[in-house]
């Protein structure tokens, strides 16, 4: 039986270089050096075959180790295989650009409509500041909120406020009339013979509107679709 045919054992060694003892195939190693009690890094240093002995079949004939590298050398072998991966993909990416032409010159002016141009101008561009009223209305109820077109507009089951009243079955399809004053900065409503009818509280109390009356409501003040509470906002 040669050596080779012997090697039914392992060790381990740890990060500080000691070797664990002999194990026979089959049979678990500590999980710590005896030595020093660090725990083996098994990710990075697994066990090797041996002879019963400990010895390494491979090992250098003057220093006792085997011919691979340490832990410690490890790390910077990885490091040093990342460097030239990467220098090879920057080399290949500029071999790419000089057989297709693609080589940007340097001290190049931006041409006009570049990102950095258009930076420029915004910044260059002075800021406004305005108290004046905007004229935007907004029908808000929960978290919803849905500006009043300027030309006025029906609110209900149908149109651009059915997201906010389609779940109420109580609201009319066309329920009531907005229409909104910019120069005054009102709102007037007025119930499109809805069958539910519309209230308002315009600072009054709450007060159902008959079917031939309207209201004018101010930012801030409410109005109720059969059961449906909404509020009146508006910018500033």
């Amino acid at each position: 039986m040669t050596k080779m045919e012997e090697m039914n054992f392992r060790k381990i060694k740890c990060s500080q270089g000691h070797w664990s003892g002999v194990y026979p195939v089959g049979e678990n190693i500590p999980g710590s050096c005896p030595v020093c009690g660090q725990p083996y890094d098994r990710r990075r240093n697994r066990p090797v075959m041996c002879l019963a002995d400990g010895t390494i079949p491979g090992e250098n004939a003057d220093s006792g180790e085997k011919d691979t590298p340490s832990v410690e050398e490890k790390p910077a072998r990885v490091i040093n295989r990342q460097e030239n991966e990467s220098a090879e993909s920057v080399e290949s990416i500029t071999t790419n650009r000089r057989r297709t032409g693609e080589i940007p010159q340097r001290n190049t002016p931006p041409v006009a409509g570049t990102r950095r141009r258009r930076i420029e101008n915004i910044q260059e561009q002075p800021v406004v500041q305005s108290n004046e009223p905007t004229g935007h209305f907004y029908v808000r109820t929960g978290d919803e909120k849905i500006e009043i077109a300027p030309q006025g507009e029906s609110i209900g089951r149908i149109g651009s406020f059915a997201k906010m009243c389609m779940l109420n079955p109580l609201i009319s399809r066309n329920h009531a009339m907005l229409i909104p004053d910019s120069r005054r900065g009102t709102v007037t409503i007025a119930d499109e013979n809805s069958l539910n009818g519309t209230s308002v509280d315009d600072g009054q109390g709450r007060r159902k509107l008959n079917r031939d009356e309207s209201a004018v409501l101010h930012p801030g003040d409410r109005f109720w679709l059969a059961d449906e509470l909404f509020m009146i906002e508006g910018d500033k």
